[in-house]
């Protein structure tokens, strides 16, 4: 067996590519949910790796500044 290198930005679009495809026609909730969040965890990772802010840290954020609101 050949082994092949591949880019983790890369897998995770196509993982959300996949995931939307899915999720437009209808089709397998459950892998919709896993694909979209694999994705975004490589997303979320390669933001925290060039010192940016991930989506879901953000949205954590405020849920939790407004328990003392």
């Amino acid at each position: 067996m050949t082994e092949q290198t591949y880019i983790q930005i890369d897998l995770a679009k196509e993982q959300l590519e996949v995931a939307l495809s899915l999720f437009l026609d209808n089709a397998c909730y459950a892998a919709v949910i896993t694909l979209a969040g694999a994705a975004e965890e490589i997303f979320g990772k390669t933001l925290k790796r060039y010192g940016k802010e991930a989506v879901l840290d953000w949205k954590f954020k405020i849920l939790f500044f407004m328990e003392y609101i």
